[in-house]
C-alpha cells in the first residue's frame, strides 16, 4: 500500500537552485574566520537568538563556501522562526553536497508538513526512512501527513494508512502518547467511540498530564450524549490547561445539559473572555 519515491524522482524538484552560487560576487575567502563565525552562530542558536544566528551562519558560508555545514543549522534556525520555505532551501543546499545524508529529508518533510504540503512531506519522510527505518517519530510524522492528505482529498485509504503508521510508531515506542491520541481522534471522527475511548485512555495512562487526551475523551462521551461521564475528563483538562477557552465553552455546554444553569453561565462568560467572541450554547 505504501508508495516509495526514488531519490532520482525528487532531486530535480529539490535542487533547482543548484547553480545559484555561480552568480555570486567574488569574496575573499578565510576558512579560519569562517569557523569563528560559525561557532558564534551556534552559540546564538543555543540562546534561541535565531535571526542573529542566521546572520552569522550566512557570513560563515560567504567566507568558506566549501563548508556547507552551516546550511544544515541555518535550516533549523529558519524552522524555529516558522520560515519553512527558507528552511527547505537551506536543507536542500546542504543535500546538494551531501546527497547520502538522507536523514536530512526528515527535516525537509517537517517543514512541508507545517506548510500543509502533505504530498511532498510524504515523499520526504519515505526518503528519510531509508536511513532511519526504526525511527518512531518518522512513522508518526508520516502518519500525520497521510491523515492530512486524506482529510484534504477525502480519501479513506490515506486515513487507514495513517492509522497503520501510527500503530507502527507505537510498536517502536510504546510511550508515544501522541500516536494513541491521534488514532483516537480518527476513530472519534469515524464514530467508533469504543476504539476512540480506548486510545485516549491509553494516552492518559502514559501521561496523566496530557490535557488534549482528556479533552478528546470528554468529546467521545459527549457525542454519545453521556454528559455526566464527559464532565470528569473535561474538568481534568481544565485543571491542566486553564487558559484554554474552548474547554470552558464545552464545560458550559455540559453544565447546561446537566441542568446546572448557573455554572453554565459562569463558564460561558469565561469562554467569551478567552476566545474574544460571543458564543451561545
Amino acid at each position: 500500500m505504501r508508495r516509495l519515491f526514488q531519490l532520482s524522482n525528487i532531486q530535480t524538484f529539490f535542487f533547482s537552485l543548484k547553480n545559484k552560487h555561480q552568480q555570486k560576487k567574488e569574496i575573499q575567502k578565510s576558512p579560519e574566520e569562517s569557523k569563528k563565525l560559525f561557532q558564534q552562530a551556534q552559540q546564538l542558536h543555543k540562546e534561541n537568538q535565531f535571526e542573529e544566528a542566521i546572520f552569522y551562519y550566512s557570513k560563515s558560508i560567504k567566507l568558506d563556501e566549501k563548508n556547507i555545514t552551516p546550511y544544515f543549522y541555518m535550516g533549523h534556525a529558519y524552522q524555529k522562526l516558522y520560515n519553512h520555505k527558507q528552511a527547505i532551501d537551506c536543507f536542500q543546499k546542504y543535500l546538494e553536497n551531501k546527497p547520502k545524508e538522507t536523514a536530512t529529508y526528515k527535516y525537509i518533510g517537517q517543514s512541508f508538513l507545517n506548510m500543509s504540503n502533505f504530498e511532498n512531506a510524504i515523499k520526504c519522510f519515505h526518503l528519510a526512512l531509508k536511513s532511519s527505518p526504526d525511527d518512531p517519530l518518522l512513522y508518526y510524522n508520516l502518519a500525520i501527513a497521510y491523515e492530512g492528505q486524506g482529510e484534504q482529498k477525502e480519501n479513506k485509504e490515506d486515513i487507514n494508512k495513517a492509522i497503520m503508521l501510527y500503530h507502527k510508531s507505537i510498536m517502536l515506542d510504546k510511550n508515544l502518547k501522541e500516536s494513541f491520541n491521534n488514532v483516537g481522534s480518527i476513530y472519534l471522527q469515524k464514530k467508533d467511540y469504543s476504539q476512540a475511548i480506548q486510545n485516549f485512555e491509553k494516552a492518559i495512562q502514559i501521561d496523566k498530564s496530557f490535557s488534549d487526551a482528556y479533552f478528546n475523551l470528554s468529546q467521545a462521551y459527549v457525542n454519545q450524549e453521556k454528559y455526566q461521564e464527559a464532565l470528569i475528563p473535561l474538568e481534568k483538562a481544565k485543571d491542566l490547561d486553564p487558559e484554554n477557552g474552548q474547554i470552558y465553552y464545552n464545560l458550559a455546554f455540559l453544565c447546561y445539559k446537566l441542568d446546572n444553569q448557573q455554572k453554565a453561565k459562569e463558564y460561558l462568560e469565561i469562554s467569551k473572555q478567552m476566545l474574544g467572541q460571543e458564543n451561545e450554547i
